[in-house]
């Protein structure tokens, strides 16, 4: 056999090729997935209060700076 021909007759080729693209298909989908449209509001929570809430963030004291 000619090292540099494929086996294409050997099953264990065929086996690891398979084995190669779903390890390639796993690794690669979170960089082809598609972002699905949300709906109204966000659906894990029942109030919805967490998408009403400021998107400012306090750092230090809670407390208004005049007291």
């Amino acid at each position: 056999m000619n090292p540099a021909t494929l086996p294409l007759t050997d099953w264990q080729f065929w086996a690891t090729s398979a084995l190669a693209l779903g390890a390639a298909w796993w690794v690669l989908r979170p960089f082809f997935s598609r972002r699905r449209a949300q709906g109204p509001g966000c659906p894990g929570c029942g109030s919805c209060e967490a998408a009403s809430r400021d998107k400012i963030v306090r750092l230090g004291s809670t407390r208004p700076a005049g007291r």
